[in-house]
C-alpha cells in the first residue's frame, strides 16, 4: 500500500494544475514529502474548491429562511443562505434580499419578484435563481411549483418555499426549518372543517399550498352513540388516498364525547384531505395550523 504524503494531496485535489518540483531526497517526517522537493502550487480560491473540488450535490440548502416582516401585503424577506439548483448541482448563494409580490421581476433587493402576470390571490412558491455567466442570484416568485418563467440569462433555480396570497395580502406565518406556521390574525390556525360527521369519504379543502403535508388539529365534538365513536383521515400519498391518523371518542355507552388529536396530513393538488366516519352524528373540525415543505430536496 502506497504512503499518502502532501504531494499526493496537492495532486489529489487539483490534478489539471501546474505543479513544479526539484530533486528528491530521503523522506521528511514533518512534511510527508522527500527532503529536498519544493513545491510550486498555484492559488486556488474558496469558490474554486467549493463549486468543484467540494461539490454540494442536488438537495443541499441551508439558510434561505422566509417572512413577510418589511411589508406584510406584498413583500418577502430572504434571509441569506445556500441552495443547489435543482438539475445539476450548482450552487446557489444569496446575500439577504427583499423581493415586492405586487411588481415584476427585476434585479436586487426591494426590486419586484414576480416571474410573470398580474399578482393575484393564489399560492406563490419562492425560487432562489441564478445566472450562470454573471454569477448574479437572485430570487424570483412564481404560480408554478415546477417550471417558473425565468429571466433572460437566468438557467439556475431552486424551490425554497411557498406563500398564499389572501384578501389582497400574503397571509402571515412563521418558519421554523421545513415548518410553516400561521401567525398573525391566523396564529390559531384556519378553521377550515367544520360541519357534521359523514359515514360517507368526504373531501375538504385546507389552508395549505397543494402538496405539502397539512398540520392540523383535528377535533371530533358532540358525538352522541352507545358505542365508540372514530373518524379516520387520508392523506394523499403517491397519488391515492392512504390512511393518515384516526381520532376516538368515548367508549360503550357514552353519550357525548369531545376529542382532539395532531396529524400532519399530506394533501393533494388541491390542497385537500379525505374523512370518513363511523357515524352520521355529532360534528368534526380540522384546524390547519400549518404546513411541511421539504423545499425542494426531494424534487
Amino acid at each position: 500500500m502506497k504512503d499518502i504524503n502532501q504531494r499526493d494531496i496537492y495532486e489529489g485535489l487539483f490534478p489539471t494544475d501546474a505543479f513544479s518540483y526539484s530533486q528528491p531526497g530521503t523522506a521528511s517526517p514533518t512534511l510527508g514529502m522527500k527532503s529536498g522537493w519544493t513545491m510550486s502550487a498555484p492559488t486556488v480560491s474558496a469558490t474554486t474548491i467549493n463549486a468543484t473540488t467540494f461539490p454540494l450535490g442536488k438537495g443541499y440548502l441551508f439558510g434561505l429562511t422566509l417572512s413577510n416582516g418589511t411589508d406584510a401585503t406584498n413583500d418577502i424577506d430572504i434571509a441569506a443562505g445556500t441552495a443547489t439548483d435543482n438539475d445539476d448541482g450548482t450552487a446557489m448563494a444569496l446575500t439577504a434580499i427583499t423581493k415586492q409580490l405586487d411588481a415584476g421581476w427585476a434585479v436586487g433587493t426591494n426590486a419586484g419578484g414576480l416571474d410573470t402576470g398580474a399578482i393575484a390571490n393564489t399560492t406563490y412558491h419562492v425560487w432562489v435563481i441564478k445566472n450562470p455567466t454573471s454569477g448574479v442570484v437572485d430570487a424570483l416568485f412564481s404560480a408554478s411549483a415546477t417550471a417558473p418563467t425565468m429571466p433572460s440569462g437566468y438557467t439556475k433555480k431552486r424551490r425554497i418555499g411557498a406563500i398564499i396570497r389572501s384578501g389582497g395580502a400574503i397571509l402571515g406565518f412563521g418558519q421554523m426549518g421545513d415548518r410553516f406556521y400561521w401567525t398573525g390574525a391566523s396564529s390559531r390556525g384556519f378553521l377550515d372543517v367544520n360541519a357534521a360527521r359523514i359515514a360517507a369519504a368526504t373531501v375538504y379543502a385546507l389552508t395549505v399550498p397543494p402538496n405539502m403535508i397539512a398540520i392540523v388539529m383535528k377535533l371530533m365534538a358532540g358525538v352522541s352513540t352507545a358505542a365508540s365513536a372514530a373518524d379516520y383521515v387520508e392523506g394523499w400519498v403517491a397519488g391515492a388516498w392512504r390512511p393518515a391518523g384516526e381520532s376516538q371518542a368515548g367508549l360503550a355507552a357514552v353519550t357525548e364525547r369531545d376529542s382532539g388529536t395532531y396529524m400532519e396530513v399530506p394533501v393533494n393538488g388541491s390542497s385537500q384531505i379525505r374523512m370518513t366516519a363511523s357515524a352520521a352524528n355529532g360534528s368534526w373540525q380540522v384546524r390547519t395550523e400549518g404546513w411541511i415543505d421539504t423545499r425542494g430536496r426531494d424534487a
